[in-house]
């Protein structure tokens, strides 16, 4: 992944923790607005995996951004850990 790619990847995932941990309650999003924005976070996540190239990943974090963990997740733990390995 280039660094390019790696600091896209930081972006989304640390879009994704913000909206499950405060933007639902900020927006007052109700739960099907919940969906739509997480099935938009899922698209994302899948387009950036076949731009990138699924084998370019490591294994780990491949499946967990292919996983539905990766769109609902509110931990930031994937985020922050990339953010260590800035390339």
């Amino acid at each position: 992944m280039t660094r390019e790619q790696h600091l896209e990847l930081v972006q989304l995932l640390g879009a994704i923790g913000l909206f499950n941990e405060r933007g639902t309650l900020w927006s007052e999003a109700t739960p099907e607005r919940v969906e739509e924005v997480r099935a938009y976070f899922r698209q994302c996540l899948d387009n950036f995996i076949k731009r990138v190239g699924a084998e370019q990943l490591e294994p780990g974090l491949r499946a967990y951004l292919e996983s539905e963990r990766a769109v609902i997740d509110d931990s930031g733990e994937v985020y922050a850990k990339l953010l260590e390995e800035r390339p």
